[in-house]
This record gives C-alpha cells, sequence and structure tokens, in this order.
C-alpha cells in the first residue's frame, strides 16, 4: 500500500480526535453554561423566597394589629344593639383550686374563639376584683390574661350593665324555658362556674333571686340521642362558642353541628345541612352552663 494512503488514514483519524475534541470542549462549555444559568436562577428564586417570607411575616404583623383594632372598636361602640355576651365569675367560693384552674383555661378558649372571629361580639368578665383568686390563677395560667380585649369589671353583673333586668337573659341547663333566638340589645349571661360534681341549680337561684330572665340551649329540641348516657353539662367556652355562631346568623342544628362535642351523647338533627369552619374546636372540661 502506497505510503500517502497512509497518511491519509492517519490525517483521517486524527482529524476524526480533533472533531471529538472539539465536540466535548464545546459539549464542557455548553454544560458550564447551563450551570451558570441554573445557579443565576436558583439565586433569583431564593431571593423571592426571601421576599415572599418578609412580605408574609409584614402581613402576619398587620393581621395582628387588625384583630386588636377590631376587638378594640367592639368594646368602643356602646350604642351598637348587637347582642352581649358577659361570664360572670361570682361563684369563686363554690369551686375548688382544681376547678378554679379549669376555669381560667376555659376563659382563655372564650377570648381566644372571640378573637379568631371574623364579627367578635362584646363581651364581658364581670364579678372579677383584682385581688379575688380568680383573677391571680388567670393570670398564672394564661399569658396575657390581664391584656385581654374586653371588658373586665369589678362589679357585679347587675351594676356592670346599665339595663334593665328584663334585658338580661341568664343561661342555665336547669331552666324551663328554651333559648329560641338571639334578641339585639340582649345581655346573654354564662355563669362562670366548673362544677366538676354537678352541683344543680346555682345559677338558676342566683338568677330567679335577682328577677332575672333565664334559658337553656334548646339541645333537646335541635338533637337527637345517639348513646346511652345524655348530659347537657357543657363547658364555658363551649356554650360561648355556641351563642356566637348563633349570634352570626347560623341555625341551631348548623350551631350544634359544629359545636356539641360528641361525649354528651346528643347529635345535632340538621348534621347534614351546610356547616362552617369554626376556629375552637370543644373541650373536654366539665362546667355549668
Amino acid at each position: 500500500m502506497p505510503e500517502t494512503e497512509k497518511l491519509s488514514k492517519k490525517a483521517q483519524k486524527k482529524a476524526l480526535r480533533l472533531e471529538k475534541i472539539k465536540a466535548q470542549i464545546k459539549e464542557n462549555r455548553k454544560l458550564k453554561k447551563q450551570l451558570a444559568k441554573d445557579k443565576k436562577k436558583e439565586c433569583r428564586n431564593q431571593s423571592d423566597r426571601q421576599s415572599t417570607a418578609s412580605e408574609n411575616h409584614v402581613s402576619k404583623k398587620t393581621l395582628k394589629l387588625q384583630t386588636i383594632e377590631k376587638l378594640q372598636n367592639v368594646l368602643k361602640d356602646d350604642k351598637s344593639s348587637r347582642p352581649r355576651i358577659c361570664i360572670d365569675l361570682q361563684y369563686e367560693e363554690l369551686m375548688s383550686e382544681k376547678e378554679l384552674i379549669h376555669l381560667a383555661q376555659q376563659l382563655s378558649r372564650v377570648y381566644g374563639f372571640n378573637r379568631k372571629s371574623s364579627n367578635p361580639c362584646h363581651l364581658t368578665f364581670c364579678h372579677l376584683p383584682n385581688d379575688c383568686k380568680t383573677r391571680k390563677i388567670c393570670c398564672d395560667k394564661s399569658d396575657g390574661f390581664a391584656n385581654y380585649i374586653l371588658n373586665f369589671s369589678e362589679k357585679s353583673l347587675i351594676d356592670t350593665f346599665e339595663t334593665r333586668k328584663e334585658d338580661i337573659v341568664y343561661l342555665t341547663p336547669d331552666s324551663e324555658n328554651l333559648l329560641e333566638d338571639i334578641e339585639d340589645n340582649k345581655v346573654y349571661v354564662i355563669g362562670g362556674l366548673v362544677d366538676d360534681s354537678v352541683k344543680k341549680l346555682s345559677t338558676l337561684r342566683f338568677a330567679k333571686d335577682q328577677g332575672l330572665n333565664t334559658a337553656k340551649l334548646p339541645i333537646d329540641k335541635y338533637c337527637s340521642r345517639i348513646s346511652g348516657s345524655f348530659k347537657q353539662i357543657l363547658t364555658i367556652n363551649q356554650v360561648f362558642e355556641i351563642l356566637l355562631n348563633k349570634i352570626q346568623g347560623f341555625s341551631w342544628p348548623q350551631v350544634f353541628s359544629q359545636s356539641l362535642p360528641s361525649r354528651i351523647g346528643f347529635q345535632s338533627q340538621g348534621s347534614s345541612e351546610e356547616g362552617f369552619d369554626s376556629p375552637i374546636k370543644a373541650s373536654s372540661e366539665n362546667g355549668e352552663t
């Protein structure tokens, strides 16, 4: 075979190797360029995430300020005809240390539910002197209790509200009257009594002595029994949740479907109705309503 032909084949192989090298160099450059592009994109994404996090932080702060303003406006609006809710805390002497601790927990849940509501009500804790045991335990067990945005009153129920007695409705499970509806310009009172031994008639007796109207939640009317044991002893925060949701305009079946704990042995007859989201779930402690 001639020498020129051999050189030609060598040249071809060399040229092929050079082409492969050039192709590899080109591929490496392309890969390097893509890596740089990806790194730049990741930097942009990280910056966007940081910006979003910053915006969310501002939004949470703004939301908190809006909540505070909303609660303050409710307290300032003395001319509003909306129903008011009061927790009557005069029963300190009837409760043990353990029951007072449960009371503090339930009051904290009451405030939390009202604070999270899109339409909070005017809320009062009455008969709560600064030096009483109930207030001390509440401050010890609930962070920020003294700063709750509600109406704290050292006075008795009657002295707290400048209204006719006919406009005060005391809720008690021992009443013979059903609470059919929530009316404007009324004050609905929940007895601040956590009674683990379930002593009856405490709140009813006080209301009658004061000449106040009484009522009980219409659980029997709108709920059916689903288990062997039945009781209508709800916690203070559960009763508050029921009242506030009713004030928002929901029907009794809707309210009971959302707010009644299954442990009491009743189920709302309207549980199939379209419900709503409730910020606070029912708790497990016993209380008198």
